[in-house]
């Protein structure tokens, strides 16, 4: 069973965990180990977890989901064969051949090991959750080691046990229980997420059978995210609308940006730089074709693509462009940044972002049926993978939900998993009916194929030639909905509480915002920051100054994207300026795309611009019959002739 032992207070000031020691420069977080399980709710990613365990004084295994943070550590840890963690690395290549053989990770452990022995340092191995238990069998069988004795296990990401299930646990393929099964046989384990997972873990048979501790962190200096909201039709039509706004805005040196923040006195920071994550690399690959290979608006070199460095997806890249690559690792504190980094869901987990001024998107596509295969469901993991303190944009996520799908509705869920366990035991108890093994074996044949087609389409696994429900997928589900509709509590690592002294005036606004507490808090705090902008004009600056400072970014963004005449006029009300700003967007975007589809000198019959003008409405979701005489409120045009007929000039 899972034991809530409440939470820890970290010190203030303090963003990675390194930096919470004590006068002797012990870090205190050592105080809470205990040689039994526990879980860690780090509420936060960027706190600098993972380097806390390969650098801490403990023999350790760092048990990661994901190959490519393993391998970023790798890259960060073993610098100038100075070796410092050893990497259990079992990957295969394009034809499905280990890169490496048993000898010889067995020779490279026994050579990592002489040297930890020589220089009086702690073991520090890494391994992904499908090679564990081989790790296990070299280090028990061919080293004679003690696992219990000697380390600590830390499952990173552990979250991923629960939102992976469709990945790793469907079908006959069983690596998450074959990975619990092995782990629980260990006694010091700490999982660590930065997602609340306590329900839905207690919900796994083997946190079921054990005692299980469990603590959350707790921050002084987290701030809310400013999540920003868009609909859009599919992955290629939210890009439109990220390219449309980046093209329109320039700032003062002739750059387009992606977003700004303004201080006031001319006083602002831009945004050059985008991160887009999406669900598949043929999204990708689309867009790269359009832009890059077809439209050539953006050029090759500003592109940087992070996926699975797999052979089906690179090929799929160079279809669209023959120097589009996997990078093999994201770029670093200093190093050169591309304009554009497109990022899968597979790819980035516990990877870390440098960009000095970098945008956040994430393109969701999901439905109802699909919540545990989109990445709408790792927006915690998202949230903070910047990790630039000086990056004021780190805190803001633009979303884009497919079709304005931004709420789950709890009815239709419900429905979908009734209609889905009704067909799973049909097929189970169609299964138990047939008697001879030839006509069970072919059943459960044709059972896996329809699994291996849609995995959202049953709840059965098979075990030992049985099918049977499989409640982790259940768990993923309800853990995969509960993250999209909770996303108005997400947070990040802001600014220390400093208690930074400001103008009375100021001072007085800042105590008034920590007082709201009331049912429309955003609403109340803009109507305070509004009054004290009217009457005090001479303290704007600071008054930026101090929301950015204390974490009000999410309600100072109106004041950046809006005149004091309109927010007065929206009533001061989030919603309503939102719907405002939508609008005011969309009446641009729609002049872009008529723009990008007529050709500039060209006449165009009345025919013709009425079809064309219906696929713009209809790409746009705008309910209405196109008119070719609605034409002139887009583009700059002259009516001429064609044909005899009325028709129109393009004078763009």
């Amino acid at each position: 069973m899972i034991i809530d032992r409440g939470k820890i207070r970290v010190d203030n000031g303090v963003e990675y965990i390194m930096e919470w020691t004590d006068d002797n420069g012990r870090c205190k977080f050592d105080q809470y180990l205990t040689n039994g399980k526990m879980i860690v709710n780090k509420v936060m990613t960027g706190c600098g977890f993972t380097t806390y365990s390969l650098k801490n004084q403990e023999n350790t295994i760092l048990v990661s989901p994901r190959i490519r943070l393993l391998q970023e550590k790798e890259r960060d840890f073993n610098q100038n064969n100075n070796q410092l963690c050893y990497y259990f690395n079992r990957e295969r290549d394009y034809k499905n051949k280990e890169k490496k053989s048993i000898e010889q990770l067995v020779e490279e452990f026994k050579d990592y090991k002489q040297l930890c022995d020589k220089y009086n340092r702690p073991m520090k191995l890494m391994v992904t959750y499908d090679s564990f238990a081989n790790l296990m069998t070299m280090l028990e069988r061919v080293f004679e080691l003690d696992i219990n004795l000697l380390f600590r296990i830390v499952i990173d990401e552990s979250h991923t046990i629960i939102k992976d299930v469709l990945i790793k646990e469907y079908n006959n393929k069983c690596v998450l229980s074959a990975f619990l099964h092995k782990l629980f046989q260990y006694e010091k384990l700490l999982f660590i997420s930065a997602t609340p997972i306590i329900d839905y873990m207690q919900e796994v048979p083997e946190f079921a059978a054990y005692n299980v501790e469990y603590v959350e962190l707790d921050w002084p200096n987290k701030v809310p995210i400013d999540t920003r909201h868009y609909s859009c039709k599919n992955a290629k039509d939210a890009f439109n609308s990220i390219y449309s706004y980046y093209s329109r805005h320039i700032d003062p040196h002739n750059r387009h940006y992606f977003d700004v923040i303004h201080y006031g006195e001319g006083l602002s920071d831009y945004s050059y730089e985008a991160v887009v994550f999406l669900n598949s690399v043929d999204d990708i690959k689309d867009i790269v074709s359009g832009y890059v290979t077809k439209k050539q608006l953006i050029d090759i070199s500003e592109i940087t693509v992070i996926c699975a460095n797999t052979k089906e997806n690179a090929t799929k890249l160079r279809k669209a462009h023959p120097q589009l690559e996997i990078k093999a690792s994201i770029p670093k504190k200093g190093e050169r940044h591309t304009t554009w980094t497109f990022v899968t869901r597979t790819a980035f987990e516990g990877v870390d972002f440098y960009s000095p001024c970098a945008s956040t998107y994430v393109i969701a596509n999901y439905y109802v049926g699909s919540l545990q295969l989109d990445i709408a469901s790792d927006i915690p993991q998202i949230i903070g993978r910047q990790r630039l303190k000086t990056n004021v944009f780190r805190n803001i996520l633009h979303i884009y939900y497919k079709e304005n799908i931004s709420i789950i509705d709890d009815d239709l869920f419900e429905a979908k998993r009734k209609e889905k366990m009704e067909r799973s035991l049909i097929r189970i108890s169609n299964w138990t009916y047939i008697m001879d093994d030839q006509g069970k074996s072919a059943y459960l044949h044709d059972v896996s194929r329809t699994i291996d087609d849609d995995p959202n389409y049953l709840y059965i696994k098979t075990i030992n030639g049985k099918p049977e429900i499989d409640n982790l997928i259940i768990v993923s589900e309800n853990y995969c909905r509960d993250i999209l509709k909770n996303h108005i509590s997400w947070y990040c690592m802001g600014p220390a509480k400093l208690h930074r002294q400001y103008s009375p005036q100021v001072m007085q606004l800042k105590d008034n915002l920590e007082a709201i507490a009331t049912p429309k808090k955003n609403q109340d705090r803009i109507k305070a920051i509004l009054y004290c902008f009217q009457k005090h004009p001479e303290c704007q600056r600071e008054i930026f100054g101090m929301l950015h400072d204390e974490g009000y970014n999410d309600v100072a963004y109106y004041f950046n994207m809006l005149s004091t005449e309109r927010i007065i006029a929206n009533g001061c009300d989030p919603w309503k300026m939102d719907q405002e700003l939508r609008h005011v967007s969309g009446e641009t975007d729609i002049k872009d795309l008529v723009a990008s589809l007529f050709e500039n000198g060209e006449v165009y019959s009345k025919k013709d611009v009425k079809w064309m003008l219906q696929e713009v409405y209809d790409k746009m979701g705008i309910a209405k019959t196109a008119k070719a005489s609605e034409l002139p409120n887009y583009i700059p045009c002259k009516i001429t002739n064609k044909d005899g007929l009325k028709a129109y000039r393009i004078t763009i």
